[in-house]
């Protein structure tokens, strides 16, 4: 079992106390987008402020459900079945049939907003930055409008349509490698995963 130690030093208590009342705030707000991305930028914020030490056994760092490539689709469908805004699925992976890394993994995610399901290449882990480009050129070249979107100082790409599992996994194969037997690690919010 990977072991994750953390030494604080009190600093995870001065973070927790800094970012409590902003989250309050924007949690009053209830912007569908703020409610989704919420979550993932109080834990970078948290990594950020504590000194980490991660050790591993080669086992992933990450618990919880997993998919592979071909789940992405009934994944999608899940998401799809309860399109309230605020829900989302975040796919966490690494490159070439790799683990995610455990702190800012390379991730994409399926999302409501505005009653509508999209795919998002939210712009927050270093590696999302740096591939914002050539994600961008992907989703273009397919006939896809991309939005550039950016609420609450969260940066992201969206597209809408039709087919956007099967983006997703194009995305993931083509740009990534990612392999068809490669564990990638899932985040859900508003519906029950696995099913």
């Amino acid at each position: 079992m990977s072991a994750l130690r953390a030494r604080c030093n009190g600093k995870m208590t001065r973070a927790l106390k800094r970012a409590r009342p902003q989250l309050t705030d924007i949690s009053v707000r209830r912007h569908a987008m703020t409610e989704r991305i919420l979550g993932l930028c109080y834990l970078f914020a948290l990594a950020t402020a504590c000194d980490v030490e991660l050790e591993t056994s080669g086992e992933p760092m990450f618990e919880g459900p997993t998919i592979t490539l071909a789940q992405v689709p009934e994944l999608y469908d899940s998401l799809a079945s309860v399109p309230n805004d605020g829900h989302f699925a975040v796919v966490l992976f690494g490159e070439a049939g790799g683990a995610p890394r455990a702190v800012d993994a390379l991730n994409l995610q399926f999302s409501v907003e505005g009653g509508r399901l999209g795919l998002d290449w939210v712009l927050l882990a270093p590696d999302n930055v740096a591939n914002e480009e050539r994600v961008h050129t992907f989703l273009s070249d397919r006939g896809f409008q991309v939005q550039s979107i950016e609420v609450n100082d969260v940066p992201y790409l969206r597209v809408e349509g039709a087919n956007l599992p099967e983006i997703g996994q194009a995305l993931l194969t083509e740009l990534f490698r990612v392999t068809p037997s490669q564990p990638m690690y899932v985040i859900v919010e508003g519906f029950e995963w696995p099913q």
